[in-house]
């Protein structure tokens, strides 16, 4: 995917149109999304399926409230659970 760093609107601005091009255009034989707009749909769509799953998502939610108890914090980990 295209990255750009916080707060720079610019950078945000020149993503966008890099990706509406490569949509309109698709690149020298026109048609289609380009190879790259098209390559970063297909590597954000793994990422999705293997970083993001609901067990990923849940284990990343125990370590963070385990991590927030061991801390000292527990009232900050009841928060977060809801307690």
């Amino acid at each position: 995917g295209w990255i750009v760093p916080r707060k720079d609107a610019v950078a945000l601005a020149g993503a966008l149109a890099d990706v509406a091009a490569g949509l309109r255009g698709g690149g020298r034989g026109g048609g289609g999304a380009s190879r790259a707009v098209t390559a970063a749909g297909a590597e954000a769509r793994w990422r999705a399926e293997h970083w993001f799953t609901v067990a990923a998502m849940i284990d990343g939610y125990e370590a963070a409230l385990a991590g927030a108890e061991a801390a000292g914090a527990p009232a900050a980990a009841e928060e977060a659970r809801g307690d």
